[in-house]
């Protein structure tokens, strides 16, 4: 059940975050420190341990793209759940390994895990909170990254309690793989009323849509320009991952810890920074943050070969982590609003299998690179080419500079209306005004995307056909009830009925105006409502709403309301109302 205290959005967030941070611990604690060691004990040829290590990031690279675009099609829970599995079960494989090659192939299998559920997660945060996708996707980031940093030393405490006891190392693997499994089952236990996609198609069907949904993605040149942004970070990011751990020790002569704080600062600084850029984000458009990113990341790599001092390379790999936060944090938020709503799952399997290859590649690449006289120098400043490009290519696409043009276009218009219309007048509406008030709620509902349920089509003969039966039942609904115009100037922006039942007051029919939503009105009518409620002594507010309406759920959690009870496509809320003298009216917000 859903905490009575709590959204059931913000709910479903943190489940899938809490089965992101078992999941990702439960599959990094299987690799670091293990795996080498692994590996090494099952005879597995030297020439041959790099394939066995990357064997898990194959499936990243196959599946990714096709299953987040079947979770457009069959609904995301279902795809989480089979990640779920592949997490609980692959660690005990490992029980039964005994030579090097069952080994390649139980790291292939886990690796389908992450391949699955990262993008189908990300898709589903992107679709439960449109305002602020950056922020929710860096933050369930951030989460999954404290379960990539525990890891290691969760699993080498391991190994040295048990003295090097793989078989117990492995099942603390699965109990976390399990862990994940349970919380993923929650997840399809609180969206069992609500699908996030549509309905199961025919195998036909599914095909062609998948094809026109990839070919859709992959010629847009916008989303194409994020994919590479994407790529090149994670190119850069696991080539510093890697070669940093070797020059450390070798050219600056760092210590072992001190090694494992400068490769552990830039993962900290990701943890940290992510969320809050991702906020910066979300208000202040995508392009500032993925340009600044791409310049702040790539520059302190030029400097590192030619550093030894401790804190000099602890403050360089602060910065790169703050740049590679930055550029991070928007990049998904932005590739989720470039495609059509219906394709978010495939425009988040798309940027992970572009991420993949640039992952994949970067060590591949950079191998060669230092394999020639250039060395640690070649490998690092190619990374800052490739980087300081990345930004000036972006710079020069109109990636996210309509998005940003448009906000500024008509943010000054809005304000310009909130000043205007400061003072909001709440009314009753006469009986003589009922036809005009069940017009206007019916006019208001069927301009929003979360009333359609109210008509059938545009026709104005069905329009027409609907109204006349709309209208009467809403007097016999709410013959009892009071009705309540909000005006501005003589202008009706809102409508609302109030009902009184025993210790209840039930807002019912609350609808703004298309031309004057987002001013406030929404919330000086249910502060009316509550101060109507109290001045009659009554206990509760009541109000029912549509899930689908998630600007309207916000609204009202925001304003302290809180889940009474579910139904099928709806949840009821209340707010209880503590016995208090009246204050006075909200500025703003007056009635007559």
């Amino acid at each position: 059940m859903i905490s009575r205290n709590r959204s059931p959005i913000n709910t479903i967030f943190l489940t899938i975050s809490a089965m992101g941070f078992f999941a990702i611990l439960s599959s990094t604690m299987s690799k670091s420190p293990v795996l080498i060691h692994f590996a090494t004990y099952l005879g597995t040829p030297q020439e041959l341990i790099g394939i066995v290590a990357a064997a898990s990031t194959i499936p990243g690279i196959l599946v990714s793209l096709p299953v987040a675009s079947l979770s457009d099609v069959f609904g995301r829970r279902k795809f989480l759940l089979i990640a779920g599995f592949v997490f609980a079960s692959a660690p005990f494989f490992y029980l039964f390994v005994a030579v090097w090659w069952q080994l390649l192939l139980v790291r292939f299998y886990h690796g389908f895990a992450t391949a699955i559920f990262v993008p189908v997660a990300e898709a589903s945060i992107a679709e439960l909170f449109p305002q602020k996708r950056a922020e929710r996707i860096s933050l369930f980031s951030s989460v999954t990254s404290v379960g990539r940093i525990i890891a290691p030393s969760l699993g080498g405490y391991v190994l040295f309690a048990t003295l090097k006891d793989y078989r117990t190392l492995y099942l603390a693997v699965g109990v976390a793989g399990v862990t994940a499994l349970i919380v993923a089952i929650a997840f399809l236990a609180e969206l069992k009323q609500s699908s996030l996609t549509g309905a199961n198609k025919e195998p036909r069907a599914v095909l062609k849509g998948l094809y026109q949904g990839w070919g859709t993605v992959a010629t847009n040149r916008a989303a194409l320009s994020v994919s590479f942004v994407q790529a090149t970070q994670f190119y850069a990011f696991g080539v510093v991952e890697f070669f940093l751990a070797g020059y450390l020790p070798e050219v600056a002569h760092v210590d072992y810890v001190p090694t494992g704080i400068i490769l552990s600062s830039m993962v900290f600084m990701t943890v940290i920074a992510k969320p809050w850029i991702g906020r910066i984000s979300d208000k202040a458009g995508r392009r500032t943050p993925i340009i600044v990113g791409c310049l702040a990341s790539g520059l302190p790599l030029l400097l590192v070969p030619f550093v030894t001092d401790f804190w000099i390379l602890l403050a360089l790999m602060i910065g790169y982590g703050l740049g590679f936060s930055a550029a991070t944090s928007s990049t998904s938020a932005l590739m989720s609003e470039l495609v059509p709503q219906h394709l978010l799952g495939t425009s988040m399997g798309f940027l992970d299998t572009i991420m993949d290859v640039g992952q994949t590649l970067g060590p591949i690449v950079s191998g060669l690179i230092f394999a020639t006289y250039l060395h640690y120098t070649g490998v690092f400043a190619s990374l800052t080419l490739l980087l300081v490009s990345t930004a000036s290519v972006f710079m020069l696409t109109r990636v996210g500079k309509s998005r940003i043009k448009e906000k500024q276009k008509r943010l000054p218009e809005h304000l310009a209306m909130k000043k205007q219309y400061a003072h909001i007048r709440i009314q009753p509406a006469h009986k003589t005004e009922h036809l005009l008030f069940n017009y206007l709620t019916f006019d208001f509902f069927r301009n929003s995307k979360y009333g359609n349920v109210l008509v059938l089509g545009n026709p104005p003969i069905l329009t027409l056909l609907i109204l006349a039966p709309y209208v009467l039942s809403m007097e016999l609904l709410y013959f009892r009830g009071r009705h309540f115009f909000a005006r501005i100037d003589e202008h009706i922006a809102g409508v609302m009925v109030l009902t009184s039942r025993e210790d209840t007051f039930y807002v019912s029919s609350l609808a703004v105006a298309p031309k004057y939503r987002g001013l406030g009105i929404a919330t000086c009518m249910l502060r009316f409502a509550q101060e109507e409620a109290q001045k009659h002594g009554k206990k509760w507010l009541k109000l029912s709403v549509l899930k689908a309406n998630i600007p309207a759920l916000k609204a009202y959690y925001k304003f302290g309301f809180v889940l009474d009870r579910e139904r099928k496509r709806g949840v009821w809320l209340h707010k209880p109302l503590p016995i208090a003298q009246i204050a006075t009216t909200s500025a703003g917000c007056g009635k007559s």
